[in-house]
């Protein structure tokens, strides 16, 4: 599972502002080379010789959230055709030689039988429910694509460590599945923080 903002995006082909030029211009500590190769290497690391199901880890649920998120932080498109969750899937599944699908389901589908992936559907959110149960309700929703399966490692990214934190106390993960949160921010990680974290 992968956030967007703040963590995978800084990788995002539809993210303007993630080139090695635009980076580099900005007076960070680290290069762009340096940030990207640390979550590269973390992705690799997980995924090597593995079937890889990505889900959207973001709260980008729905048409409507992907783009006022996308206007808001000028970082590109993450869900519909040819946008970064697509562009990922043929990436990473092409040069590391494993084995990449995507799985479209997002909260927005509302327990509809087809992915509101490439349709403008109005986002799920509930004003009154806080950022951290947003992410366990999609953690549940992920895992609900997932029972049919033998054995799961699930990767959870998100740049937030305290949403992290609040997933691994309230999540229910069933007895075939095992949870990884990964805190990865990149705006820290080019401030010179070291941030890539694994928490079990």
């Amino acid at each position: 599972m992968a956030d967007y903002d703040r963590c995978w995006d800084i990788i995002s082909a539809t993210n303007p502002h993630a080139n090695a030029t635009k980076f580099n211009s900005q007076g960070f500590e680290k290069s762009y080379e340096n940030v990207t190769g640390n979550l590269r290497d973390q992705i690799e690391t997980i995924t090597s010789d593995s079937r890889v199901i990505l889900f959207v880890g973001s709260d980008r649920q729905s048409y409507q959230d992907d783009i006022v998120k996308a206007g808001m932080k000028i970082n590109g498109r993450a869900l519909g055709t040819g946008n970064a969750f697509e562009s990922w899937v043929h990436e990473f599944g092409h040069d590391w030689g494993t084995c990449w699908e995507l799985n479209k389901a997002l909260l927005s589908d509302s327990n509809q039988p087809c992915s509101s992936w490439n349709e403008e559907r109005q986002s799920p959110k509930n004003t009154e429910e806080t950022e951290e149960q947003t992410k366990v309700n999609l953690l549940q929703n992920v895992i609900k694509q997932l029972l049919l399966e033998d054995f799961v490692k699930l990767y959870m990214f998100d740049d937030n460590k305290d949403i992290l934190e609040y997933v691994r106390l309230n999540a229910k993960i069933p007895k075939n599945m095992e949870l990884t949160t990964i805190h990865y921010d990149w705006f820290a990680d080019a401030g010179g923080m070291s941030i890539v974290n694994q928490d079990y």
